[in-house]
């Protein structure tokens, strides 16, 4: 089979990947384990600069599992990984430059522009990292329709507020409690 190139991968319907026979389907998912390790190449050069979502999301998910090999997965196990694959390179934060553009957009969200249409902060790696960690607390401490109804932009710049006024106040090593949650909650109703 020729390269796989990440259009086609996120171009692929997963309907179709149902019908694929095995050994397509094996290396469908060869050619997204490559493209993919391209991207962990360049986002572990700069891991301690740039924080991406659907890397992290991605890395965790081979920590976790690890990358079997493909002619040694069942059939249904090829396609769950295929779709993981798919979702990264969808998102935005599969590339450096969608990365960027994403913590740039957040960082305004948060903090505001200025007249030029810059964030008036940036966060740090670390409070980005603790941001998007109680950012996903907070959501699956909630119901779903209690989220609906909040904006996410009015969470997150509750959230970074929260973040920067805690790394005032503690040595970068803080997590959200449960009251800090409640007290976010009575805020934003």
């Amino acid at each position: 089979m020729a390269r796989l190139k990440k259009s086609k991968l996120t171009g692929t319907d997963l309907l179709k990947l149902r019908n694929q026979k095995n050994p397509e389907l094996r290396e469908i998912l060869r050619g997204a384990r490559q493209l993919f390790d391209k991207q962990e190449k360049i986002f572990k050069s700069i891991e301690d600069s740039v924080y991406s979502f659907a890397y992290e999301k991605m890395k965790d998910f081979y920590e976790d599992n690890g990358k079997k090999a493909a002619s040694r997965m069942k059939r249904s196990d090829m396609q769950k990984e295929v779709a993981r694959l798919q979702d990264f390179f969808k998102s935005d934060t599969s590339t450096l430059p969608g990365t960027y553009k994403v913590m740039r957009e957040q960082d305004a969200r948060i903090f505001g522009t200025d007249e030029s249409g810059k964030p008036l902060k940036r966060m740090t790696l670390e409070q980005r990292t603790n941001f998007w960690a109680s950012y996903n607390e907070f959501v699956n401490m909630n119901s779903e329709a209690y989220i609906r109804d909040m904006t996410s932009n009015k969470i997150q710049q509750y959230l970074g507020d929260m973040i920067i006024d805690m790394a005032k106040h503690h040595d970068g090593d803080f997590m959200f409690t449960a009251g800090d949650f409640n007290h976010l909650k009575t805020i934003l109703q």
